[in-house]
């Protein structure tokens, strides 16, 4: 069966190569473009699927990631019935996830095989480094393209100063104001998508996302909501993940609002968030430096010469001990108020000397 009717959907020789080893000739494959509950919508070479997963994948799944999500590559069983069967998950390239809200403390899926990660903020309600530099964490932790985007420009009296408080905590990334309600500055997600790439929109409720795919689509296919004008925060108009094909070429990911951005990944595969600080930190005099009060600190001496603003190492801080924090939920030896897991995190140090770039 050809796929190259698939190909706009983001399949490529990659891929292809993906399925060499699989037992069966010519499966049929798809992509999963929405997740309704037990549910899902899969793009096939023909047309669009309804699907559930397989006894043998519900009965090996442990945790919500090895559900299938948004954007996953799949093979189905076509039973010529209301609903295909997904019998398997073909291997990611990439995983974004996040901890859930609340304090359940599980993994939650946001979307597989991305390209790009488009952070969504406004200028006013939403603009919020800390939030921002958390998603350029979600994003960098799998090495996927963040792109920083400052919406609606048209309320903004003032947006080159959003603009250079973003460049501050990311100085060789790529950040755009635009608009989506005057389809102005739209070129750009339209230029970084070339080649079937895959986008993903993460921002809070309010922002302007599904104005955006609108806008994009040329279409009202997600509905809007005002914000909220006595707090300033938006109401959710996306209730699930999926996938659209922009009629220019490209894919986007739309996703319902999140008030709430934890981090899953663990402080080694955050690195490069704080690359100025890493960069900092490797002078330090001692390998395990806290970056506290020990003697010949290159932190603390960019600190007090006001080479390092101080915001910015509060939220360095903060994302180490949201780390710490997560940590000790996925694995309570680690507890840092248990001796045990305080004997544990030491040992752990000493045995990667590479920590103090964390």
């Amino acid at each position: 069966m050809s796929r190259t009717s698939l190909i706009p959907w983001g399949w490529d020789d990659d891929w292809e190569l993906e399925l060499k080893d699989y037992p069966e000739d010519d499966p049929i494959v798809g992509r999963v473009t929405a997740v309704f509950r037990d549910q899902y919508l899969v793009r096939c070479a023909e047309r669009e699927v309804r699907a559930e997963i397989s006894g043998k994948l519900q009965f090996g799944a442990k945790a919500p990631p090895d559900y299938p999500c948004a954007g996953d590559w799949v093979v189905l069983k076509d039973t010529q019935g209301e609903l295909c069967i997904i019998e398997y998950l073909i291997p990611r390239k990439n995983f974004l996830s996040r901890k859930s809200a609340g304090t359940g403390g599980q993994e939650q899926s946001l979307a597989a095989n991305v390209d790009i990660v488009f952070i969504v903020s406004d200028f006013e309600n939403d603009f919020n480094l800390w939030r921002i530099e958390r998603y350029l964490a979600l994003a960098r932790a799998e090495n996927i393209r963040p792109i920083v985007l400052l919406n609606k420009s048209d309320l903004a009296p003032h947006p080159e100063v959003c603009v250079k408080k973003v460049k501050e905590i990311f100085p060789d990334g790529l950040v755009y104001t635009l608009s989506a309600v005057k389809r102005e500055g739209l070129e750009v997600i339209h230029q970084n998508l070339e080649g079937d790439r895959t986008g993903i929109f993460l921002g809070s409720s309010g922002v302007g996302k599904s104005t955006l795919l609108n806008a994009l689509t040329g279409s009202e296919i997600q509905k809007t909501s005002p914000v909220q004008a006595r707090d300033g925060q938006g109401v959710h108009t996306t209730s699930h993940r999926q996938i659209f094909a922009l009629p220019q070429g490209g894919l986007i990911i739309d996703t319902p609002g999140l008030r709430e951005i934890q981090p899953w990944k663990d402080a080694t595969e955050l690195a490069g968030v704080f690359e100025d600080i890493d960069l900092l930190a490797a002078q330090c005099k001692f390998g395990d430096c806290r970056h506290d009060s020990e003697p010949g600190c290159a932190v603390k001496e960019a600190l007090g010469k006001g080479l390092l603003a101080a915001g910015r190492f509060e939220s360095y801080l903060r994302l180490q001990r949201d780390v710490e924090a997560l940590k000790s939920k996925q694995d309570p030896s680690m507890r840092p108020d248990t001796k045990k897991g305080r004997e544990n995190i030491e040992r752990a140090k000493k045995q990667n000397p590479e920590r103090k770039k964390i």
